[in-house]
């Protein structure tokens, strides 16, 4: 009788996380989507002081400057950042892997 009342106690508080759980993260995806609707919005008007370039290519397309106005990132620019990026992930590795390296066995 005593395990029964134990792991019904147990299964409501369970229960009970698992509620206040989802509520924190249903709350955090709200905040998350009201703040990317409003970068949205700050991105189509150019942004609070930004000078972004999203927004100005949406200007000039509006403004009737069309395809031309719109100039993708070239090549080399998208290359370079790939470059970046794996250097930036392979030192991290490294790193990662020396710190388990060093911590002396279990």
């Amino acid at each position: 009788a005593e395990i029964k009342s134990r792991a019904e106690h147990l299964r409501r508080q369970r229960e009970i996380l698992v509620a206040k759980r989802n509520k924190e993260r249903e709350r955090q995806l709200g905040e998350f989507r009201a703040a990317k609707q409003r970068n949205a919005a700050d991105d189509a008007l150019g942004g609070p002081g930004k000078g972004n370039p999203s927004g100005k290519r949406l200007a000039a397309e509006l403004a009737g400057g069309g395809a031309a106005a719109a100039e993708p990132l070239p090549d080399e620019v998208k290359a370079q950042a790939a470059v970046h990026m794996r250097q930036a992930l392979t030192a991290q590795l490294k790193q990662s892997l020396t710190k388990e390296g060093d911590a002396p066995p279990s």
